[in-house]
């Protein structure tokens, strides 16, 4: 994955190995109000986001193509961390509540839905990947990968006690500042490992 950036460090657009790439699109005040997945340079999904008077997302629609397929919406506790993402069909009928509950760091613990375990998270102590980038937490929530988790300390594990097959493990070697400087990554029985390139 290549990242690219805003002149305030925003996380902007991710260039992924296959082609693929995501861009999240930014107001006049930096604050995201689109984010688009392209293949092979065509648009294949979008969210648009509905902002507070803060610039807080409150909302997103989300489309496959031309096509609304639902939203979400997002409430947050009084320090602006997310509490609650409730997502609902094209009809606007309820398919799923998630509440979110953090550690004393302040990373995210906990994902609860409709009272069972969704997932549990475990993070190192050390300097996150995106620890000095602003919105990577708006693409853990559009799913695009749990590094994105990794903005204050770094996921350790993804652990799912309903889909134990789902479980995601990440380790890392660290830089002089105390950064990652490569991540090897196990899921489903595969191993991969990745260099990071800091600029």
């Amino acid at each position: 994955m290549i990242f690219s950036y805003t002149a305030d460090l925003a996380l902007s657009k991710i260039n992924y190995e296959n082609g693929d790439s995501t861009t999240l699109k930014y107001t006049a005040s930096g604050h995201p109000y689109r984010l688009y997945r392209y293949n092979a340079g065509i648009i294949i999904s979008k969210s648009f986001y509905t902002l507070d008077k803060n610039g807080l997302i409150i909302s997103a629609e989300l489309f496959k193509g031309p096509t609304k397929i639902g939203w979400y919406r997002i409430t947050y506790t009084p320090t602006d961390q997310i509490a609650t993402v409730t997502y609902s069909d094209s009809s606007g009928n309820l398919s799923d509540e998630q509440k979110y509950t953090y550690n004393k760091t302040g990373d995210l613990s906990n994902i609860k839905s409709a009272g069972s375990s969704l997932s549990d998270y475990q993070y190192d102590t050390k300097n996150a990947l995106f620890k000095q980038v602003k919105y990577s937490w708006l693409f853990a929530i559009e799913k695009e990968d749990h590094l994105f988790l990794s903005s204050i300390s770094n996921i350790q594990n993804c652990n799912y006690p309903n889909t134990s097959k789902q479980n995601e493990t990440f380790s890392y070697l660290y830089n002089e500042g105390g950064y990652p400087k490569k991540i090897t990554t196990k899921f489903g029985g595969q191993t991969s490992v990745a260099t990071v390139t800091y600029q």
